[in-house]
Order: structure tokens, then sequence, then C-alpha cells
């Protein structure tokens, strides 16, 4: 494959840094690190460099609160990584840019209502232009929707699903809480192919293998989900997620029910941090499970990573290989599931690190 060149802003975040590091090792393509702070940048630069001995990664100023900033960062470039948090003015700014350079190609990791309302309102500009964007992309969002087009590769038959997700980290960085607090989606089941609002506060003990043990879940909902039904021809679907702790749990509520509308996101994130600092206990690591019966056998897939946010990185980094192999995309805007080959991308994942099994039960 050409050799490509791959802008990563916030490249020098955990996320961003091992999505460099993957695309490093699984490509000759040439690799910016992009973000506001220039010495953070140079810094990651070179310990990459040198973990693998090349000269492809580089560095450069990128501040998405400024349009021409990021023109500039832009210019030469045939993917944009976007691996830090976004707001609507930030959105709107990235995607402008984007559509005015003559990069094609654009990924994010970062979920939140405010950039796909950024996204909404630049619609018809995507639909006219040549560029593919791809949001949502990751561990969750991104994997939840593609393990459901991957468990239908396995059995076509199955059209009831459910999604369960446990992951814990004890050393979340502020820009990842303040995405998890900012997530005000609500939770909706799939029943007879129709969306419904989660009445009432339901939850679900769950027992999840791997040492993770039983934990009562809430439902949740995420955007990609939308539409899934129709492309994965599903009925009924459900998705249940466990917390990381129960203190943690608790700030979480305390903080969406009251906490947000008397105090700043600051209090908010430090209350969260000290919560999974002071009481997370092993295992580390994220755990997503989409399964689905087929006559008297349930099957399920596991996706599995000791560290949540490399488990982030390889789906993105994989992504992002087979956004820069793939001459037929078509432009507009997608979730990760939409335009990529689900096995090859699954096998890639495999390849990259992430545990992938196949349970029949």
């Amino acid at each position: 494959m050409e050799s490509k060149k791959i802008l990563i802003i916030g490249g020098y975040g955990r996320a961003g840094k091992n999505i460099a590091l993957l695309l490093a090792k699984n490509s000759d393509h040439c690799i910016i690190i992009a973000g506001r702070d220039l010495n953070k940048a140079n810094d990651c630069v070179k310990e990459i460099n040198k973990s693998i001995q090349t000269t492809r990664l580089e560095s450069r100023v990128v501040d998405l609160t400024n349009t021409e900033s990021i023109s500039l960062a832009l210019e030469g470039m045939d993917l944009v990584v976007v691996a830090s948090p976004l707001n609507f003015i930030t959105s709107q700014n990235i995607i402008g840019a984007v559509l005015l350079s003559s990069c094609s190609l654009y990924l994010d990791i970062s979920p939140g209502t405010e950039k796909h309302q950024a996204f909404e309102e630049k619609q018809s500009e995507i639909e006219e232009s040549n560029t593919t964007f791809i949001v949502d992309a990751g561990c969750e969002p991104g994997m939840p929707a593609v393990l459901i087009k991957y468990l239908k590769t396995i059995s076509p038959q199955i059209d009831s699903v459910y999604i369960q997700m446990i992951y814990r980290d004890n050393q979340m960085p502020e820009s990842s809480v303040k995405d998890l607090l900012g997530h005000n989606e609500k939770p909706q089941i799939l029943k007879d192919g129709v969306w419904s609002k989660v009445k009432g506060f339901k939850t679900k003990k769950i027992s999840f293998p791997l040492g993770f043990g039983r934990h009562i879940t809430v439902p949740v909902w995420i955007p990609e989900l939308a539409n899934i039904h129709n492309d994965a021809e599903i009925k009924n679907l459900e998705y249940y997620h466990a917390g990381i702790n129960r203190v943690s749990n608790l700030v979480s509520l305390m903080w969406k029910v009251l906490l947000r509308f008397i105090l700043p996101i600051s209090t908010g994130v430090k209350l969260f941090q000290w919560s999974i600092r002071k009481f997370t206990k092993p295992p580390i690591g994220g755990l997503l499970i989409v399964g689905g019966k087929d006559e008297n056998t349930t099957i399920e897939v596991h996706g599995f990573h000791k560290d949540i946010y490399v488990a982030t990185a390889i789906p993105a980094a994989a992504a992002c290989l087979q956004m820069l192999s793939n001459d037929s995309l078509k432009s507009g805007k997608y979730f990760m599931y939409e335009p990529l080959k689900i096995q090859e991308f699954i096998a890639l994942c495999i390849e990259m690190g992430l545990e992938v099994d196949v349970v029949s039960k």
C-alpha cells in the first residue's frame, strides 16, 4: 500500500498515543502527532519512534478552537483522526476545515450529543463532498454495532440480541471522565423492531466472565444503534452496562440527576477520579459481550483487552487501515460498522491484540 499521511489530533493522550503506535507498527504510513502542547507531541513522537526504530512519526501544533490552526495542520493529510473530546464549536471547526481541505478521510473516537448536532448541521455539505467521515469509533461506542454484525455472520437466524459491557480503569484522565459524565442519552430498548425509552429505573444483575463477577447493570443506548436493527435484520435489542465500582456508580448517578445542575464539571471530574482511584479493584480492563439465541443454542461474541484505552485504539486503528486501503468508500457520515468489511476488520483487530472469542452455551 502506498504510504499515506495520518494526522492524529490528541495523539499524545492515552487513546491517541496507542492509535499512533498501532498504526506505526502495522503500516508504513507517516503519522503526525498533533495537539495544543508541542512539547507533549514531541515527547510522544520521540518515544514511539525509538520504541519501534522508525522516523515516520512527526509532531505538529493544532488547536481545535482555531480554524486557521486546523487548516494548516490538515495540509497534505490523507486521513485525520480526532482522539480528543469534541464540543459543538470544535466539532464545527474540524468538520468545516476537513471539508475545505484535500483530506478525504476522517475518524473520531469521541462520543457526544453536541458533536452529533454539529454533524447534523453540516450534513448537506458532507453529502456533497468527497469526504468519508466515520464517527464514534473505538470500543464503546464503536464495537457494539460491529459485534452485532459479526454475530450475524456466524448465525444469520438470530433476530434478538443483547449487549453487555463492563470496564474498569483506575487512572482515567480528565478528558475521559468528562466524556463519561457527559453521556446523558436516555436508555432505550428495541422490541419488535421499535425503539422505546426505558421507563423508571430498571436494573439487571449480570454475571461477567474473566473474573469480573456479578454486577448490577443499567440499560443504556448509544447513537450507533439507531438503525442497526435494519442493517442487521434484528427485532429485539437491549444494552446493559455495569459501572466501575459502587462508589463511582453513585457519583455518576448523583451527577447526572442532580449535581451537574449545581456544580461545575471540574468538581464532577475530581469526584469521579477520586472514586475510581480509591475503590476500583482488579481485574482491570474492558469486556464487551454481544449475544443472541439460535434455536436452542446461545451464541456470544466476547471482546476483551486488559487496557480499555488499547481496546479503544485497536478498532480505531484497524478502521483507519481499512479506510486507507479501500478506494471505493463513499462520501458521507457513517458509524464504524457501516462502511467496513466486518470479518476482515475483526481479523485485523485480533491481529493487533484484541481478544475476540465466540462462545456457545
